[in-house]
């Protein structure tokens, strides 16, 4: 299969680490490659197989659960249950976004 082919949705190139937790209770570290909001692209040794269920830790809150959808070893492609925000993995602990905060109208003032 052709990975770049299936892509439905933007994804944000990045390297962070992420944890993976296989059905049979085994963590790996993993570098994250690319993630959208349906899935990501990962690089780790040992290799994944197709089909097989993973939980996933992104970053420090997001958490899912995951679909090897490719593998051509180091690299494996998963499809998330459900959808994330792709810049929450990226979010340290704590983030919160600043207000916006608005000038006011009309020339500025300038200083001699």
């Amino acid at each position: 299969m052709n990975e770049p082919e299936n892509r439905g949705t933007q994804r944000s190139s990045l390297l962070l680490t992420g944890e993976l937790q296989t059905e049979g209770g085994i963590t790996h570290c993993f570098k994250v490659r690319n993630v959208s909001a349906t899935g990501l692209m990962g690089e780790m040794e040992p290799a994944l197989t197709i089909g097989d269920r993973v939980s996933l830790r992104l970053g420090d809150t997001v958490r899912v659960t995951a679909t090897v959808a490719w593998s051509a070893p180091p690299r494996f492609g998963l499809s998330f249950e459900l959808g994330i925000d792709p810049a929450s993995v990226r979010r340290p602990l704590g983030y919160e976004p600043r207000p916006f905060a608005a000038r006011p109208a009309g020339p500025r003032k300038r200083f001699l």
